[in-house]
């Protein structure tokens, strides 16, 4: 199961999401949508034994 979180940052919408993978973790990924232009994903950012940690821990990287 995935879980997905949207929020918004100065006129970017980064999408998180923490996807289960080997060994009971989940990694925490991120779609970087620009108004009008690209997708930029980044995918397994850091990896987390807790979906909620990883799912909250994307966002805040996109801000970056």
């Amino acid at each position: 199961m995935e879980t997905v979180v949207s929020t918004s940052h100065q006129g970017y919408r980064p999408n998180a999401s923490a996807c289960p993978v080997r060994c009971g973790l989940h990694a925490a990924d991120l779609a970087n949508e620009e108004p009008e232009g690209p997708l930029k994903a980044f995918i397994a950012l850091d990896y987390f034994f807790d979906r909620a940690h990883a799912s909250t821990f994307a966002p805040r990287s996109g801000h970056i």
